[in-house]
């Protein structure tokens, strides 16, 4: 599955990586999550059977361009690939003989990120943790939701994306599939996250803040037995809000961490300091 939005310009070689795989034996959908550029001519323009264009009928955000992936596949995994990032040419056959191994009690099969600059690879994320995980997903984003493949039955069963989060919204995925199942990690199978400095669109972070804060209130109970899991994504909220002159959200969510400065008061000098320079920095302005 490939969700797009107006990347016309970097969709096709998506395309191509997918396709040229070693392992053939696929479908890909593409995701139109109705683009105003011509994201659908130049994915007309692909002669092969095993590309679906489908087409939003309304602007649905990336959470609910993945859900009609989700409940559009017909096989029993599902891969993504995002619009401008590429799969290695053994990508896929790689994860499948992971696919290939793995018990029932397996729903997620995982490979390495790589992250790639000006061409070459800068950094990984190996992937190396298998069995039951949950919650690590609260302290660690140990594995990523577009280099993996998940049973599709079990995306359907949790329900999907949550369409409300624009962030973290694949944070809340991996925590809901990994309450059910076991992971596989299978390193050899390396996913491309093609890093392009010069194309970064500046974030909303209001909105950005906005959605991790209900991704918090959706995880609170949870949270609550995690202390540090819980001040890390508060925090991670503070710094967001503050970003985007969020000042109420920002003045609750200081108020939130407060209670760190008993159980863990380095980290939360730490942090309060993090968040003493944002905030000055965003009532200065930005300079010119």
């Amino acid at each position: 599955m490939l969700p797009t939005y107006n990347r016309a310009h970097v969709v096709t070689a998506a395309i191509e990586s997918v396709l040229a795989q070693t392992f053939s034996d696929l479908e890909l959908l593409v995701v139109d999550d109705l683009s105003t550029d011509d994201t659908a001519a130049v994915v007309a323009r692909v002669a092969d059977p095993r590309v679906v264009y489908l087409r939003n009928a309304r602007t649905k955000g990336v959470s609910g361009a993945r859900n009609t992936g989700i409940f559009a596949a017909r096989g029993e995994w599902l891969c993504q690939i995002d619009s401008d990032d590429i799969w290695e040419p053994t990508f896929l056959e790689r994860l499948w003989r992971g696919m290939e191994s793995a018990g029932e009690e397996v729903g997620v099969v995982y490979g390495t990120l790589a992250v790639v600059e000006d061409g070459r690879v800068v950094r990984e994320h190996p992937a190396s943790t298998s069995g039951f995980t949950y919650p690590r997903m609260l302290y660690e984003h140990f594995f990523f939701h577009v280099a993996a493949a998940f049973r599709a039955s079990l995306l359907r069963e949790v329900g999907g994306y949550d369409e409300t989060l624009s962030v973290n919204e694949d944070t809340d995925l991996q925590l809901r599939v990994t309450a059910r199942c076991a992971v596989l990690a299978v390193p050899e199978a390396r996913y491309l996250y093609v890093s392009r400095p010069g194309e970064r669109l500046m974030r909303d972070h209001a909105a950005a803040a906005a959605s991790m804060r209900r991704y918090l209130e959706k995880h609170a109970a949870l949270l609550a037995q995690h202390p540090l899991a819980k001040y890390r994504a508060v925090n991670a909220v503070l710094v967001a809000a503050l970003k985007g002159r969020s000042w109420r959200l920002a003045g609750e969510m200081w108020l939130a961490m407060l209670p760190a400065a008993l159980s863990m008061p380095r980290w939360f000098g730490r942090h309060q300091l993090q968040a003493l320079r944002l905030a000055v920095d965003a009532v200065a302005g930005p300079r010119s």
